[in-house]
């Protein structure tokens, strides 16, 4: 026969739970807090990847002339806007008028042509299009990965000196008067 216990060995066996839970509480939010994603502020300031709020250096991209540019000395603006597209990339020229639009007058705007091939003929298209900014050429897709875009059309926004502000990456017609908002915003 099985014994009952008394009620003060049931009052200890309630307090060891107790204790054993508040620990194991204790010790599961320790886990959580430490396993949290930390903020940008709080984020190792190093890359790349790139992302809002770190410091981008080493952004170089081809020139016209086939030279080495570094796009953080491009403009006078202060802030930057690069774009990262291709020719044959219908979203990007959409998403490059979407810019071409809000940009001006704010921001320098850099175009990172990520195609192969002669720079004449992306300066053609650049001029049948009737795009401004500077444009530069990236054939390798070192740029884009550089701030962990895999596709294009992508957009950054960096603040004079290299901080990275916005990141966009895609471009959804449905979705283009939110692009343009948020991106105003970057620029502003």
């Amino acid at each position: 026969m099985v014994e009952r216990p008394s009620p003060g060995d049931l009052e200890k066996m309630e307090d060891h739970v107790k204790k054993y839970l508040l620990l194991s509480l204790a010790f599961l939010m320790l886990t959580v807090l430490a396993a949290a994603p930390v903020t940008a502020e709080e984020a190792k300031m190093e890359g790349p990847p790139y992302t809002v709020g770190m410091m981008a250096k080493g952004v170089v991209a081809k020139d016209a002339g086939g030279q080495d540019l570094d796009l953080l000395t491009v403009g006078e603006k202060g802030k930057k806007v690069i774009m990262f597209s291709n020719t044959a990339c219908s979203a990007c020229k959409e998403a490059l008028r979407v810019i071409q639009g809000v940009v001006p007058g704010k921001a320098d705007l850099i175009v990172v042509a990520t195609d192969f091939g002669p720079f004449e003929r992306i300066a053609a298209y650049k001029e049948s299009n009737n795009f401004g900014g500077t444009w530069v050429q990236d054939a390798d897709f070192a740029l884009p990965t550089m701030f962990d875009f895999g596709f294009t059309p992508a957009v950054v926004v960096l603040e004079k000196g290299g901080k990275v502000l916005y990141t966009h990456g895609g471009y959804n017609k449905r979705r283009a008067a939110d692009f343009e908002k948020e991106l105003a915003a970057a620029v502003n």
